[in-house]
């Protein structure tokens, strides 16, 4: 048997990098090559996911715009690909994106792919998704093992699926790397991070006042912004414009982290929290439906919970957490614990392996 890790783009950069870097984006796959003699992993360009601009590709990725966000281009790359690739039945594929699991489960519903398949799914199906995109999904996925980052996640698509078995897998950070260390900086500032689709960069913006540190803002998104402390770095994980040590030292010098989202089912935002809180710093985070654990993530106890775009609730959150030392250190102290007993990678490549176990004996 093989197990095969299949990434988007900028894991093997890393991978032959011989500078220590977080392992949480290789979901497990670090930890696991310790353990199993046949895993490797491969990126989607590998197999045919990324196919060279030409007039069927370009009409795809237009259709695909229509299609429930089925990612036809990809689906027709990995189709003309397939036969050169080694998978065999005895296999085990495991997918950690939304676009390589929807592909790989459409060619495992039409048998073209034998191998077994582990899909990683997040964020897999919107709450307002209309009945003949849920039967679509739902078709496509019939064959295929889905693993969810997020409790909440798990239970609604348990209610899509009911005779689904949908495992739950909470998702960890590398609490080896992301670790507290004091730094000095010539100014106090705080500290938000991120380039998802769910990341409401407007209402964090519109919620800053004169009155409040510099925000300093990492993405690749084009925000409008004419206040003189937010300042916006363009940052992107894929292209590494920031080194994951630079990334480490912004969450280390900042005073604490906001990560403001739109209410959405997907666990947005759950990184940057959780590499936030291994290094002891207190994170304000919209209350969304996508939470993934509403018993875990305590407001004012691990983190600070805010009702989703209120920039005036926001901006009173924000001061309140400034000017209550004793509430700041609590959220710091209890958030590291929480990273350390049960959101670490360690734990998330131990339940990983008892799956990928009882997948191959079955």
């Amino acid at each position: 048997m093989n197990i095969y890790f299949i990434f988007s783009g900028g894991r093997r950069k890393r991978w032959i990098n011989k500078k220590y870097s977080p392992s949480e984006f290789f979901y497990g796959f670090k930890e696991l090559s310790s353990i199993y003699e046949k895993i490797s992993f491969l990126e989607e360009r590998d197999i045919g996911m990324k196919p060279k601009k030409g007039i069927l590709s370009i009409f795809f990725r237009k259709l695909s715009f229509f299609s429930y966000n089925i990612p036809l281009e990809m689906i027709y790359g990995f189709l003309k690909t397939i036969k050169s690739l080694p998978f065999s039945h005895k296999d085990i594929i495991v997918a950690t994106t939304n676009g390589i699991g929807l592909t790989l489960a459409f060619a495992k519903k039409l048998g073209i792919l034998k191998s077994n398949l582990i899909f990683i799914a997040m964020g897999l199906i919107p709450k307002n998704s209309i009945f003949i995109k849920i039967l679509i999904y739902k078709y496509i996925l019939s064959k295929a093992n889905i693993i969810v980052i997020s409790l909440e996640e798990k239970k609604f698509l348990s209610k899509i699926m009911p005779n689904k078995d949908i495992q739950y897998i909470p998702f960890g950070v590398d609490n080896k790397f992301w670790k507290p260390k004091i730094i000095k900086t010539k100014e106090e500032y705080i500290f938000a991070i991120g380039n998802d689709k769910s990341r409401d960069w407007d209402t964090l913006i519109d919620s800053w006042d004169d009155s409040l540190p510099t925000l300093k803002i990492v993405t690749s998104k084009l925000l409008k912004n004419n206040k003189s402390n937010i300042q916006i770095i363009r940052g992107n994980w894929r292209e590494n414009l920031l080194s994951d040590e630079e990334i480490l030292s912004l969450y280390n010098g900042s005073k604490f982290v906001i990560i403001p989202l739109y209410n959405t089912i997907q666990p947005s935002g759950q990184s940057v929290c959780l590499q936030a809180m291994s290094c002891e710093k207190p994170v304000i985070m919209s209350y969304i439906s996508g939470l993934w654990d509403h018993s875990k993530l305590i407001h004012k106890e691990n983190i600070y919970l805010v009702k989703p775009e209120n920039p005036s609730l926001l901006n009173r959150s924000i001061k309140e957490l400034i000017s209550d030392n004793i509430l700041y250190e609590k959220i710091a102290k209890n958030g590291r614990e929480l990273v350390n007993e049960k959101y670490n990678v360690e734990k998330m490549s131990i339940y990983l392996k008892d799956y990928l176990d009882h997948l191959s004996e079955n």
